[in-house]
């Protein structure tokens, strides 16, 4: 009984809407044309206005790329030119550099070159001059010469005091390129050459005959030359090594 029931009450609800669709089909069909047709609008404007919202947002994306990476190159350029001049600076102030210790390696070559030379010329003058003291002060001499030994011993004299003079001012004008301690020492060797000297002058002004007088001062004068002078020629042999860089 009661499905019957619900059959017959869903086919009265279905007879009532057939009615309506067709009294109102003409009403529903202008209407959902209207609809469609709002709806495509709609659509159709929304799409639109998305476009030119994509649009609007792409173009500010672009002109803040442009605008990023023309702050970028010039950023780029800005640090490159720094880096040059910076670069420029460091070349420039490696090559002061380079120039002021070329400079002064080829000064202290230069003052290498002439020490070697003052010392290799000071050397020979002090060999010489201390050769003419001890032939001047030998004790025992020969001669196969016409010149009498008076003559001799004045000429031995003159020699002595000609290298004695000559290695003394060489050895003033060249002071500066010698060490303090050759300085010392010549300036020792200088004050016993000279009282060497000024004895066996002295000997020939005064014209002393005696020959035992004689020999007592050629004995101490031959002493002072072996005794009592400094060892300035190994001093110079030393220094003079250690320039040239060998033992």
């Amino acid at each position: 009984m009661k499905k019957e029931t619900k059959k017959t009450l869903w086919g009265i609800l279905l007879l009532i809407a057939v009615g309506l669709f067709v009294v109102f089909k003409d009403v529903m069909t202008e209407y959902l044309g209207e609809v469609v047709k709002w709806v495509v609008a709609s659509g159709t404007f929304i799409y639109i206005v998305h476009k030119l919202i994509d649009s609007f947002f792409e173009f500010r994306r672009d002109s803040f790329n442009a605008e990023l990476q023309k702050q970028v190159n010039e950023h780029n350029a800005e640090l490159d030119s720094s880096l040059k001049d910076y670069q420029s600076k460091i070349d420039a102030s490696l090559k002061e550099v380079q120039f002021k210790h070329d400079l002064e390696l080829s000064k202290k070559n230069l003052l290498a070159t002439k020490r070697i030379d003052v010392l290799s010329d000071l050397y020979q003058k002090i060999s010489l001059t201390l050769f003419l003291y001890r032939e001047m002060t030998a004790r025992v001499k020969f001669s196969n010469s016409s010149e009498s030994f008076e003559e001799r011993e004045v000429k031995e004299v003159n020699d002595s005091a000609n290298a004695f003079n000559e290695f003394s001012k060489f050895f003033d004008l060249n002071r500066i390129y010698f060490s303090s301690k050759i300085c010392e020492e010549i300036d020792k060797l200088r004050k016993t050459l000279f009282e060497i000297l000024d004895k066996h002058s002295l000997t020939l002004k005064l014209q002393i005959k005696d020959p035992k007088l004689k020999a007592q001062e050629r004995k101490e004068a031959y002493d002072m030359l072996t005794k009592d002078l400094p060892p300035i020629l190994e001093i110079i042999e030393k220094e003079f090594r250690e320039i040239i860089g060998v033992e």
